[in-house]
């Protein structure tokens, strides 16, 4: 599911630790519905990189819980 779901990243450098990430456990998923509704998770995420979302927003969610930019703690797809 992972492969398909980012298939247009499969032939990237970070693919592999992306896939190893998504797979390690389990997830939560949501769907946003609502005017606005992904621009304001995406605000609540904060910027992709955990160590520049602590810069940029303290508050969000990376910063608070993510680790890299690949081990963010959230996905913020617009699909």
């Amino acid at each position: 599911m992972v492969r398909q779901f980012y298939k247009e990243h499969v032939d990237k450098f970070f693919f592999a630790e992306l896939e190893e990430v998504m797979t390690s456990a389990p997830i939560t998923v949501a769907v946003l519905e609502g005017p606005g509704a992904i621009g304001k998770w995406r605000e609540l995420l904060g910027p992709t990189h955990a160590s520049l979302a602590r810069l940029q927003q303290p508050q969000s969610l990376r910063a608070r819980f993510g680790i890299s930019d690949t081990r963010n703690a959230f996905h913020g797809s617009g699909m």
